[in-house]
């Protein structure tokens, strides 16, 4: 049974049947068209060369039949999405019945012309028309991409098994007309076309049970509810898990034309798709000189076979062609899409070079049979690396346009064929073919190979949600050899033995049932960095998450404490207080979660980029992996509160798509001074863009005058700001315990600071008769900048003395964020930093180091892993997995320590500078942002730092002076903190 379901697994079995309708039709529709093509290739040149044209004229008929398909394809996959992919298959359908129809009626040659360059007919037995470019983009939405190379070898090998039946059928159907009806050869070959009409008819009546999940989804916005259960299925699901299901939702809305000639792609993509263009063309110009028509001339001729002999002859090799194609996807999960499509097909493309030679029928059918073996597992792979290259809304464009260019290379090989036939030396085109072939393969192994690690690196920068982000890590991961890296439990960086021999003895105490065993085992092992599993550098290597041990042993601590919850549930109560094992488990979850602590989100200060702080909340939200605890200064203030004022059913809208929720910005900005006029002069006076104060304007019209203890009575997220008052009375941190009546967008403008957007700030509460009334109006108190304030090292150090400071410091206090940790247990942060611009010069203790390149195991390490020998391990002194980094640029350490001091100078530089007074204020506010609060948690594993990094700095800078495009900048904005979330979401 584990034999079988490994090779159901293999060759993609499992995701066939779970496919769906829509795929269960679109794979039988291209079963029964092939049926008819394979079966054309068999008797068309037979059948002209019946009507009495010569092998020259039926060349230049078959470069006209392709002629027609390129103008129908091009015109047809340029409109498909827009008149429907249904709509248009059913017409294509119906096309391709009436040309059948047409050729078993005329006999006249020029009448035959027509029809088949205004019909659909295939010339050498290949797919012709827009049928495949449709249903390849349509597969690729209906499916999940870590399953496309499944469904898309199934789509090839029904459809490859279907055309050699076809041959076969269509030889023996026309030898029973002759045989057993007593027609002439030329009725029969009329007959087959009929039939082929019939086929034709049966796939447009198929069409029309087509769902609406195969047309173009032009990115919906999900509704609540379908949200809201997303997020709720996200926060259940592991990293290997499923994830959503709406691959194509994207925050920024793009305004495309009603009608554009070609798709807007980037200039990477363009590139790619060129490249691309021109090796397809090459290998399908070379495929059009020994077309299935010309082979089966070829083989008749020479050998003076029948046509039930010929039938048979391609059954076996189109089957064969078919079934190889089945393990074309077990080789692209492991090789990558672009190896897969050279290591098959330079075979092939070698065997086409050595089938005339043989001058024995045997001989060269053995050629053909070894040839058959591979040629058509390149299919599928061809197919997912576009897929996984165009996004979904242009795929059935891009996949046109491949094939227009495969049509258009192919319009000249039938004449030259013909020519070359008509002259006798029919053999010169297999060695031609066999060598363009080659070249093929070559080409692609040169441009795609050695860039695919950096294209990826590329696509990876512009990402716009978590299911391309996993699709394109997948990949560097394995490029990298960071998948074998994750399975060798081996590492110098934590106890691996301690790890291992912890999770055997959790396992063998939850099987057998031993309550006081694990949670024994548990009280004394449930610490964040046990082992020192939290170690980051364990989560800077690959993307896709840490060694699979680690999160082995994560996985059994989480089922054995799911296993004492429901035994909880399962005992009944005792009267004896010390034999009441449930009271001890309750103690237990008490102990160990006041033990274990919890995380805060704290989203620090912004006042030009604050709105990447949404989506840093917006990633971690759908994913499941949002804190209760959310602190903010500044901007940073400003979305914590939206996120912990509003409920799931009225945060998500605004998290799907903000721009919708806010409305008219002209609305939001009634208030704004100087939109249009001093923009520069505002930004740097006041520190803040334009988005930003539209923004704050409408935080504090969604949450109106709630207070601390209202918002936390409404959606239990417990919301703190930090602000920093002149007058000791009032706590830096403001929460629903030490500050429970204060009016919420009081303490965001406080936050800001006094002089910012307003020259009198002061914080409002709402009195005993619910009335607002000011906080202390009898103090005159105002509230520092964020940048201004500089903390003490308070946690794990000691505070400055009076002698330690400097005379040019910024007033110097306890960070307010410690008092997290008194109030609600708080010891490990998630810090989210909004300075883009200083992303190259900071250090991002979780950016993943992709220069290094490949690393290599030793043989040593690597056999113990296999084998699973775990006596033979032993403490390493210093690295036990023996790696060795295969350096990419012998240049890159230097390079990397270079920045790092350059980054810490300027930075140094612009600190003194501005303790000095001697930093203008524009400089100021791009570079001198406020001091992490929590920065004396950095240096451990006690918090994660998120960085947003920018891919064109200085435009992206402009971005702040423009404000005209205020509703496409804040969706930017979001998106760019959402990228910076993706990489450390398998931490989380």
């Amino acid at each position: 049974m584990g034999s079988l379901q490994f090779i159901a697994d293999e060759v993609g079995l499992k995701t066939l049947v779970n496919g769906g309708l829509d795929v269960y039709l679109i794979i039988f529709m291209r079963m029964v068209r092939l049926l008819s093509f394979g079966a054309t290739s068999l008797i068309l040149v037979i059948f002209l060369k019946e009507l009495g044209i010569d092998e020259a004229t039926i060349g230049y008929f078959m470069t006209l039949a392709f002629f027609g398909d390129l103008i129908k394809s091009f015109l047809f996959s340029l409109i498909a999405d827009g008149l429907g992919r249904k709509f248009t298959l059913i017409l294509s359908s119906a096309l391709m019945a009436l040309t059948c129809f047409g050729i078993a009626y005329f006999d006249n040659f020029y009448v035959l012309a027509v029809v088949a360059a205004l019909g659909i007919l295939t010339p050498g037995g290949g797919e012709v028309g827009p049928f495949r470019s449709i249903e390849q983009s349509a597969i690729a939405s209906l499916v999940p991409h870590d399953e496309r190379s499944d469904i898309y070898a199934w789509y090839t090998f029904l459809g490859t098994f279907s055309s050699a039946l076809g041959s076969f059928v269509c030889g023996s159907f026309v030898d029973l007309l002759q045989d057993q009806w007593h027609l002439t050869a030329l009725q029969a070959y009329k007959g087959a076309f009929t039939a082929f009409g019939v086929l034709s008819v049966i796939c447009l009546l198929s069409c029309l049970f087509l769902t609406p999940r195969m047309e173009v989804t032009h990115k919906p916005k999900p509704s609540v509810e379908q949200a809201a259960g997303e997020a709720a299925a996200s926060s259940a699901e592991t990293q290997d898990g499923p994830v959503e299901s709406n691959e194509t939702s994207e925050l920024i809305p793009k305004k495309k034309p009603k009608w554009r000639l070609f798709p807007e792609l980037s200039k990477d993509i363009v590139s790619i798709v060129l490249k691309l263009s021109f090796l397809f063309g090459l290998d399908a110009f070379a495929s059009s000189l020994v077309q299935g028509s010309w082979l089966t001339y070829y083989i008749k001729h020479k050998f003076d076979v029948s046509s039930t002999t010929l039938g048979t002859i391609f059954f076996i090799t189109f089957f064969i062609a078919g079934f190889a194609s089945l393990l074309s996807t077990s080789f692209t999960k492991r090789l990558g899409p672009v190896v897969t499509m050279v290591v098959t097909h330079l075979p092939a493309s070698a065997m086409l070079i050595l089938l005339p030679i043989p001058k024995s029928l045997s001989i060269t059918l053995a050629i053909m049979l070894i040839r058959a073996s591979t040629q058509s597992m390149d299919v599928a792979p061809k197919h997912v690396f576009l897929a996984t290259l165009v996004p979904a809304d242009y795929r059935t464009a891009v996949f046109g346009w491949t094939n227009i260019v495969k049509t258009m290379a192919q319009m000249f090989g039938p004449s030259i064929a013909g020519y070359l036939t008509g002259e006798g030396v029919q053999w010169i085109t297999f060695i031609m073919a066999g060598s363009l072939k080659v070249l093929y393969d070559v080409g692609i192994l040169a441009t795609f190979l050695k860039d695919s690690l950096n294209e990826a690196l590329k696509q990876l920068k512009s990402v716009e949600n978590y299911n391309e982000w996993k699709a394109i890590v997948t990949e560097i991961d394995r490029l990298t050899n960071m998948d074998i890296w994750r399975q060798n439990f081996i590492s110098k960086h934590y106890d691996y033995m301690l790890v291992n021999e912890r999770m055997s003895l959790l396992r063998e105490a939850r099987l057998n049932e031993d309550a006081s065993l694990l949670m024994s085992l548990l009280r004394s092992g449930l610490l964040r960095n046990f082992g020192g599993i939290a170690q980051k550098r364990l989560y800077t290597k690959a993307y896709l998450g840490t060694k699979f041990k680690i999160q082995e042993y994560i996985i059994e601590v989480l089922d054995c404490l799911n296993y004492l919850n429901d035994s909880i549930h399962a005992e009944r109560a005792s009267n004896d207080y010390i034999m009441n094992s449930k009271q001890l488990k309750l103690d237990f979850f008490h102990d160990a979660r006041q033990s274990f602590g919890c995380t805060g989100l704290i989203l620090q200060g912004g006042s030009l980029f604050g709105l990447c702080h949404l989506g840093v909340v917006r990633a971690l939200y759908f994913k499941g992996l949002l804190p209760r605890v959310i602190g903010g200064s500044a901007v940073g203030a400003a979305v914590a509160a939206l996120v912990c004022s509003l409920t799931d059913v009225e945060l998500i809208p605004i998290l799907v798509s903000i721009t919708d929720v806010m409305g008219n910005v002209d609305t939001l900005n009634h208030d704004v001074d100087e939109r249009y006029g001093n923009v520069i002069e505002n930004v740097v006076r006041k520190g803040y863009s334009q988005d930003i104060l539209v923004f704050l304007k409408f935080v504090r019209d969604t949450i109106g005058d709630l207070t601390f203890e209202e918002a936390y009575l409404k959606t239990e997220k417990i919301l703190n700001i930090v602000v920093h008052p002149t007058h000791p009375s009032i706590p830096s941190l403001l929460n629903y315990i030490t500050a429970p009546n204060v009016i919420i967008w009081t303490a965001i403008y406080a936050s800001i600071g006094t002089g910012v957007l307003s020259d009198s700030v002061q914080l409002y509460v709402k009195d005993l008769k619910n009335e607002i009334v000011p906080m202390a109006p009898e103090l005159d108190i105002s509230f520092l900048k964020p940048q201004d304030v500089s903390y003490q090292q308070h946690y794990f150090g000691h505070k400055k003395k009076d002698s330690e400071t400097s005379l040019f410091s910024a007033p110097a206090e306890s960070s307010p964020y410690t008092r997290l940790t008194e109030l609600f247990n708080v010891n490990h942060f998630i810090t989210s930093l909004v300075r883009p611009y200083l992303a190259p010069l900071i250090s991002n203790d979780l950016k993943h180091h992709n220069a290094y390149g490949k690393l290599r195991f030793s043989d040593d390490a690597l056999n113990i892993f296999w084998n699973d020998d775990t006596k033979k391990l032993e403490k390493p002194k210093s690295s036990a997995s023996h790696i060795d980094v295969l350096t990419k640029d012998s240049s890159y350490n230097f390079r990397k320590h270079l920045k790092n001091v350059i980054g810490l100078e300027i930075q140094h530089r612009l600190d003194v500078m501005n303790k000095l007074g001697l930093l203008p204020e524009i400089v100021k506010r791009l570079c001198i942002d406020e001091k992490p609060s929590t920065a004396k948690f950095s240096t451990n594993s006690r918090e994660i730092t998120i960085v947003p990094e920018l891919r064109y700095l200085l435009r992206d800078i402009g971005r702040v002076f423009d404000v005209h495009k205020t509703m496409e900048n804040i969706p930017y904005w979001i998106l760019v903190g959402e990228r910076s979330v993706l990489n450390r979401i398998c931490i989380g």
